[in-house]
């Protein structure tokens, strides 16, 4: 799958670089009308919801895709949106709902549990990865860190 995390404590969000076991490298982190959008599962579900939210103009009331659109491939797809505020939102499927995440800290994905883990111990995002990709075979070494105040992604490697 993948590891993805909000830490809401520093304003940051991270993910992983690789896509599945067959480590192809994409970057997970979406830039979408008023935020980024991320998340862990089916990539082409992240990929769907991201230009549809860019054409309806982000999360708001406007018209959403048929559900039978979403159904089958949104079963193992979490996804999360960050606005440009830093308000963190956990995006529902099949309905594209945005619930609030009230947690410092907000993980997905196969490794996220590591991840939550070693960064509620550390403070340190690379840590957190580090731990995440040592334990997780579908976690990669490189990952994209955005600091939502700043609005550029930034790309790492985490050391093995």
């Amino acid at each position: 799958m993948t590891t993805t995390v909000w830490y809401g404590k520093e304003k940051i969000l991270f993910s992983d670089r690789q896509m599945g076991q067959r480590k192809v490298d994409v970057c997970k982190i979406i830039p979408v009308t008023n935020g980024w959008l991320t998340g862990a599962g089916d990539y082409d579900v992240l990929q769907e919801v991201a230009m549809w939210a860019e054409g309806n103009g982000g999360f708001g009331d406007g018209d959403r895709p048929q559900r039978s659109e979403w159904d089958e491939r949104s079963l193992n797809t979490d996804l999360l949106f960050v606005n440009e505020k830093g308000e963190a939102f956990m995006i529902t499927l099949p309905y594209l709902r945005a619930i609030p995440i009230q947690e410092d800290v907000w993980a997905t994905g196969s490794g996220g549990d590591l991840a939550t883990g070693a960064l509620v111990a550390s403070g340190d995002i690379l840590t957190a990865m580090s731990v995440a990709h040592s334990y997780d075979a579908t976690t990669g070494r490189q990952f994209d860190v955005i600091k939502i105040e700043d609005a550029i992604v930034n790309s790492y490697m985490v050391e093995v």
